[in-house]
């Protein structure tokens, strides 16, 4: 497993997710190894296997901020604002002086405030008449 984080912190994320995945699920009952396959999905661009990964170590570790906080990011690249947010607001429940949070919870009620004033055409892309 520490190898496995070594080679996310320096940025090395396809080996890292290799060497992570191959300890066997419950084997190594710890939030960090799917957290750290997760952050390794997410930095790749694939968010659909990151917010999966992501989920399990949220489930071995609910008041880690870090899953907490990738989780959101995930959720936010996949468009899912509101779900987004409320990842972030839970990272604002443990730690209210979270400067990124704050900030990215400030950006999420922009773009619901930019979201509400658009029409249901215009949020859906459609061409104005």
């Amino acid at each position: 497993m520490e190898k496995g984080i070594a080679l996310f912190e320096q940025e090395r994320y396809e080996e890292a997710l290799t060497r992570l995945q191959e300890i066997h699920e419950g084997e190594f009952p710890d939030w960090r190894v799917p957290y750290y396959i997760g952050s390794s999905h997410m930095m790749l661009q694939g968010y659909e296997q990151a917010a999966q990964s992501l989920e399990q170590a949220l489930a071995l570790n609910s008041q880690q901020t870090g899953v907490l906080y990738a989780l959101g990011v995930t959720h936010y690249k996949l468009g899912n604002l509101g779900l987004a947010k409320a990842y972030f607001a839970a990272v604002l429940n443990i730690d209210p002086s979270d400067q990124h949070a704050k900030g990215l919870m400030d950006i999420m009620a922009d773009l619901e405030r930019q979201q509400g004033d658009r029409s249901p055409d215009q949020a859906a892309g459609k061409p104005q008449s």
